[in-house]
Parts: C-alpha cells; sequence; structure tokens
C-alpha cells in the first residue's frame, strides 16, 4: 500500500500548494504589478481587486487604473480597465508555448490630449519606450496560441487642444475566436470582428485571415456609416487653396490579401464608397464646389497589378461656381496654381529629364475600366467681372453619360471608343432664370478618336450681350440653332470634318443702344438690320483639306437700315468701339498639323475651297437715309428706299478669292420714291439736286446673268 500513500501524499501536497497559490498569489502578483509597472511607466498604477484560480490557471485584475501625466494633478487616468480576465491552459507547459483558452478585457477606457502641434502628455511614456540599443539577431518567432479574445466596451478619448476639437471612440467591441502560430494550427481560419463608434458615427468591420499560414491570406471587411468630415478640416494644411465646408463619406469594403511563395503579393478591394452632401469653399469663404452625392462601386480594384476596374460612378447635383475678376484672373486657373508669366522654353528643356538619367517610369500601364459614368443635374455658375456689363450665366440640368470606358483604348472593336451623352441648359445665374439655349452631344469618344452629333438649339443672343458689347456698341437679338456630325481622328490620317450642318438664325435684330428690339411692332427708329430667318444646310467641313460646302444659304425678309449724318458719320460706324486689342493671330489648321508631324491633306498656303451651290434671299429691303449727300442744313437726308430683293445664286464656287466657274444669278428688286420731286425742288436751287436728294420715282430692277471672280 506504499504506492496508495504516496499518491496519497502527493494529492495532499498539491491541494496544499493549491491553497498556498490561491492565497498568495493575488497579494503577490498586485504588489508586484503595482511596482514594477509603476517603474516601467513613471506613473501611478492601481490595482483594484486580483483573484487567482490555481486549479483551472485563472487570473483576474479588477479596477486597473494607470495615473495621467506626471506634474499634474487635475490630469485624468491614461487608461481604466474594468476586468481583465485569462484562463490559460495546461498545455502550455507541455507545448513550452503559451496557450490561452480566453483573454477578456472589459471596459477599457483610454485618455490623452494632444498639447501643442507634435507634443502629446504621454510624450514622457514614447520617449521612455524607444529603444536606443541594436536590434537583436533574427530568431524563432515566439510561438503561441490565442483562443476566445474579447475586448467588450472599449473607449478612446482624444482631446486636441490646439484644434479645439474633442474625438470620442466608444462602444468598441473586439472578438477574435482563434489566433495561433502553433504549426497544427497555422492554416486555421482566423474570423475576427470589431465594431465601434467614432464620433457617433458606427463602424463595423469582419475579417478571415490564415496569418502565419505559408501562403498568408486576409479577407478584412469594413461598413462605416455616414462619417462627418466637417469635424476634420482643422486637420487639412492651411496651404491648401480651398477649404473643407462640409461632407459625409460612407464606405462598405472588402479586402482580399494574399502573399503567396514565390509570387507577388496581391491585393483586391471590392465595395462601395458614397460622399454625400460634400461642398468647397476657396479662400475667401465663396461656394467653389458642391454636390449632393457621389456613389463609386468598386469591383475590382487591384492596386498592386495597376489594375483598376470599377461599376458605376454617380455623381449627382454637382455645382461648380466658376469665376473671373477684372484683371481676368479665373478662378479655377489660380487653384491649379498656374503661374502668371508663361514658362519659356528653357525651362522646359531644365525640367525635362535628361536621356542619360535612368526611367522612373513602370513598365507596366494602369488599366482603368469603368462600367458607366454618370453626372446628373450639373451646374456650372459663370461670373465674368472682366466684361461691361458683368456676365452671369449658369449652365443647368447638365446630363452626362459615358461608359463602359476602358483605358487604354483598344485599336479597334467595342473598346475602341466610349458611348457618350450630354445634355445642358444655359440660363441666367440668378435662380428661376429662363432658359436660353440647349447642347445636346451625342456619339463616341477616345484619345484617337470621336464621332459625335451635336445639336445646339435656341440659342438666344441676348444672353451673349456683355461680351458682344466688348466690341460692338449696338444691342443684338435673335435665336440660334444649328445641328452637325463632327468626326476626328488622330494618328497616320489625321481627320478633322464636319457633316450634315445645319444652322438656323430667328428673329435677328441689331439695333443702336437705348433702342430696344420690337417683334411684330413697328419702332419709332427701327433696328438697323432685321433678319427674320438665315439658314444653312448641309454643311460639309473638312478642316485640313481647308474646303467647305453648303448646299443651301438663305436669308429670309432681310432688312437693313443705314443712316449717315451732316458730319458724314454712318450709324453702323458708331457700333464699332475704338482700342479695341487687336487679336493675336492664329496658327493656321493646317499648318498647326503640319508642325505636328501629320501630313495635312493641304497646304498651309492654300486657300479655303468653298462650294455655295444655292444662295438665296426673299423679301429684302433696303434703306438709305443719308443727311451728309444732301448739303443743305434745312433738308431733309436723302433716302434711298429699295424693297422686295430677290436673289438667286446657283453654283458659286470659289477658290481663295477668286471662282472656279461662274455662277448662275438672279436679282429683282423695286426702288421707290420716298417724296415727291416737285416738293424737294421747291427747297433746292435746281431739278438737279432734287434729283441728287433721292426725290426719283418708283422703278423695277431685273436682271439675269453669270457672275464670275478673278
Amino acid at each position: 500500500m506504499k504506492w496508495w500513500r504516496r499518491f496519497a501524499w502527493a494529492g495532499g501536497a498539491l491541494i496544499v500548494l493549491w491553497v498556498l497559490a490561491w492565497a498568495i498569489v493575488p497579494p503577490v502578483l498586485k504588489s508586484q504589478a503595482q511596482q514594477r509597472l509603476g517603474e516601467a511607466l513613471g506613473r501611478s498604477v492601481t490595482l483594484g481587486d486580483v483573484s487567482f484560480s490555481p486549479w483551472s490557471l485563472e487570473v483576474t485584475l479588477r479596477d486597473i487604473v494607470i495615473g495621467g501625466a506626471p506634474g499634474d494633478p487635475k490630469a485624468p487616468p491614461l487608461l481604466k480597465v474594468a476586468r481583465l480576465y485569462v484562463n490559460a491552459d495546461i498545455s502550455s507547459l507541455l507545448r513550452f508555448a503559451p496557450v490561452v483558452e480566453a483573454f477578456e478585457v472589459d471596459a477599457p477606457e483610454l485618455r490623452f490630449a494632444r498639447t501643442a502641434p507634435g507634443h502629446y502628455d504621454i510624450d514622457d511614456l514614447i520617449a521612455r519606450f524607444q529603444s536606443t540599443s541594436p536590434e537583436p539577431p533574427p530568431s524563432e518567432p515566439l510561438r503561441f496560441a490565442l483562443y476566445n479574445l474579447k475586448v467588450s466596451n472599449a473607449a478612446v478619448y482624444v482631446d486636441d487642444r490646439p484644434a479645439h476639437q474633442k474625438h470620442r471612440l466608444d462602444a468598441l467591441n473586439l472578438g477574435l475566436p482563434f489566433l495561433a502560430n502553433l504549426p497544427s494550427a497555422i492554416d486555421v481560419k482566423v474570423l475576427p470582428r470589431l465594431a465601434f463608434r467614432f464620433n457617433g458615427t458606427a463602424f463595423d468591420t469582419g475579417a478571415q485571415a490564415t496569418p502565419f499560414a505559408q501562403t498568408r491570406a486576409a479577407t478584412l471587411q469594413l461598413k462605416m456609416d455616414p462619417l462627418d468630415l466637417s469635424r476634420y478640416r482643422g486637420y487639412l494644411p492651411a496651404s491648401l487653396p480651398v477649404r473643407l465646408n462640409r461632407g459625409s463619406v460612407s464606405a462598405d469594403l472588402v479586402l482580399d490579401f494574399a502573399m503567396p511563395v514565390n509570387a507577388l503579393p496581391t491585393a483586391v478591394l471590392r465595395g462601395s464608397v458614397g460622399v454625400n452632401d460634400f461642398a468647397l469653399d476657396d479662400t475667401a469663404g465663396a461656394v467653389l464646389l458642391e454636390w449632393k452625392r457621389l456613389a463609386v462601386a468598386l469591383r475590382e480594384v487591384r492596386p498592386l497589378h495597376r489594375e483598376l476596374s470599377f461599376g458605376a460612378i454617380e455623381l449627382d447635383a454637382p455645382s461648380l461656381h466658376v469665376s473671373r475678376d477684372a484683371a481676368g484672373r479665373v478662378n479655377l486657373a489660380s487653384l491649379a496654381g498656374v503661374p502668371s508669366q508663361a514658362v519659356g522654353p528653357a525651362a522646359v528643356v531644365a525640367s525635362a529629364p535628361s536621356a542619360s538619367s535612368p526611367s522612373t517610369a513602370p513598365t507596366t500601364p494602369w488599366k482603368v475600366q469603368v462600367e458607366a459614368l454618370r453626372l446628373n443635374g450639373l451646374g456650372v455658375l459663370w461670373a465674368d467681372a472682366s466684361v461691361t456689363p458683368p456676365a452671369a450665366l449658369a449652365l443647368q440640368a447638365v446630363d452626362l453619360k459615358a461608359g463602359p470606358l476602358a483605358y487604354p483604348f483598344a485599336v479597334d472593336g467595342a473598346h475602341a471608343t466610349v458611348p457618350l451623352s450630354l445634355q445642358a441648359t444655359l440660363a441666367g445665374s440668378a435662380a428661376g432664370s429662363p432658359a436660353q439655349g440647349s447642347l445636346a452631344v451625342d456619339g463616341r469618344v477616345s484619345d484617337r478618336q470621336a464621332q459625335l452629333d451635336v445639336k445646339l438649339s435656341a440659342l438666344a443672343l441676348e444672353a451673349l450681350a456683355p461680351y458682344v458689347s466688348q466690341s460692338l456698341q449696338a444691342q443684338v437679338s435673335g435665336r440660334v440653332a444649328a445641328s452637325a456630325q463632327v468626326n476626328w481622328a488622330a494618328g497616320d490620317a489625321p481627320k478633322l470634318t464636319v457633316a450634315h450642318g445645319e444652322i438656323t438664325l430667328d428673329d435677328l435684330q441689331v439695333a443702336d443702344r437705348g433702342v430696344a428690339p420690337v417683334k411684330g411692332k413697328a419702332a419709332s427708329t427701327p433696328p438697323a438690320i432685321v433678319l427674320e430667318q438665315f439658314t444653312v444646310q448641309g454643311a460639309e467641313v473638312d478642316v485640313l483639306a481647308r474646303s467647305v460646302t453648303l448646299t443651301s444659304v438663305k436669308f429670309a425678309q432681310p432688312a437693313l437700315a443705314v443712316s449717315r449724318e451732316r458730319e458724314g458719320l454712318w450709324n453702323v460706324q458708331r457700333w464699332v468701339k475704338a482700342n479695341v486689342p487687336a487679336a493675336a493671330p492664329v496658327q493656321p489648321v493646317a499648318a498647326v498639323a503640319a508642325t505636328s508631324g501629320s501630313a495635312p491633306a493641304a497646304s498651309a498656303d492654300a486657300g479655303w475651297r468653298v462650294d455655295l451651290r444655292e444662295v438665296g434671299i426673299d423679301g429684302g429691303s433696303l434703306r438709305i437715309d443719308d443727311a451728309y449727300v444732301a448739303g443743305l442744313p434745312d433738308t431733309d437726308p436723302a433716302r434711298i428706299d429699295v424693297r422686295a430683293i430677290q436673289l438667286g445664286v446657283q453654283g458659286l464656287a470659289l477658290n481663295g478669292a477668286h471662282t472656279t466657274a461662274p455662277a448662275k444669278v438672279q436679282f429683282s428688286a423695286r426702288l421707290l420714291g420716298p417724296r415727291d420731286i416737285d416738293q424737294v425742288a421747291s427747297k433746292a436751287s435746281d431739278k438737279s439736286t432734287a434729283v441728287a436728294l433721292g426725290a426719283v420715282t418708283s422703278g423695277v430692277l431685273d436682271w439675269r446673268g453669270q457672275l464670275g471672280l478673278q
């Protein structure tokens, strides 16, 4: 029975050891932990209750408190933990590695402050833990196994005193069922979960990973409720040319990451990102850019492989405010940092990389795919103080649809071009301003070619009055409509053509300042130029070949009324503003193509070839009132009044300033005598003077023939 007594003695000794450990370990652990942690941190450390269960290897610490910044008695504690629970496994002794069955932290609370730029109230701790000793040689990593890691109701409080902001991260809950690098468990998937609130915005994350396997892989998930960005504008650099006004960002993302053996790592990002109720101001506080909603769908974004694949990208109700001041400076140019002086050739050469320097350009170009790009209700507000009166216009209800897009563009096939659709309306910038015209564009574009159908409808010339007034002191009204097909191509066979062009100008009136255009009513001083309708049909233009073909050009009921004062000044001369700066000479398109290395179809010195197949004037009139030729103070101005002007020209072909063949011309008009010759003669010295004053009888002019220019 000796073995039984030995077993009993061993059992009794074990029970005694358990009891001693249960009684001695808690006070010793509490005393040593407070002393050693306090010495290591340089701050006071207190522990509340400490319990130890030697039979199950469980340790529980309660009410852990690490004091605040030294020297500040009012500083709150740096860290408080309500409960810390550790449950070790007996297999730790057999594996010679820590195996923890449970690790729980309840209600940890961390507080610290930023006292100045680059300084915190934990600088003393940072200095203590900065290692000055050399790094130890590489060795085998510590093996461990951790089960059931749980952090409940954690909180972090940050007092940013320079920015006058306080940030709060609370309701933090972390769950990690399993994490180990023991040989028997390195291929087991780890499934952590993290959720918290940051300044009131909820975050929820999840993951699945094998961090210690030979092929390390992980899947991370992030869900973020709308985060208010306005709280963080104080952290943006003051040197930025814009200021954040408001906005919020939300996300729902999944990141797949893997590091296979003997291969490049891969990272694939999927999900969606949204930026809502966003606004940027310029440095003066004026609104620059704002939108209601931006939604970006990420299909497969592979930044390590330089591949970006997006789903639909939608921008709702964006508004861009563009302005030009009285000195001609555009706000967007100043934001981009455009220098006030042009960069000279020497600067360009100096900034260009030398041929001997190694190239840093990546060998693999970026690849971008976008399923659809949609701008809904874009508004562009234009304010121009450089003209008189100042211009205030707005492009409203701009809808842009493009895609699918694949860049670099394919040489041919379905992905060689991108479908594009654009709708826009021009109006005044004031709310409720009536529409002044509309624009529609449909077609396909790329970086090497474009085929577009362009349609302009009911463009009111009155909207352009501030710009017309810069060179013309007259009131201009009317509405323009146009449509055409534009084709452009670059490369070895460049092309820029306009096909099926049509232009319509309705109700054109040009009058002196102060004479309001009147439609359908006779004015006391009629407009100098009135045109009921002007049409161009069948326009074909080849810019590089310098050729124009117009099937039909017609003027319906044009009326021209000009007058000359006794001083010899014509009324139309008063329209032209003095000291209008001359425009810089424009290099011909053909010359531009020649300098770019593409051989144009025609020489830059060759004139334009113009083929006018039919030109017509229907119901025209001309009125001339000339007080200068009369010469007598009390004499009415001489008047020439031509009505019922009909003109038809067919087959007019011009090569430069010369015709290639005579054109057929038909012309007829009726000349009116506005006054009786005897009434004028009573005021004149003889009848020859009366005739000179314009007292002629009515007559009809009718001519048919051919016309050529040499």
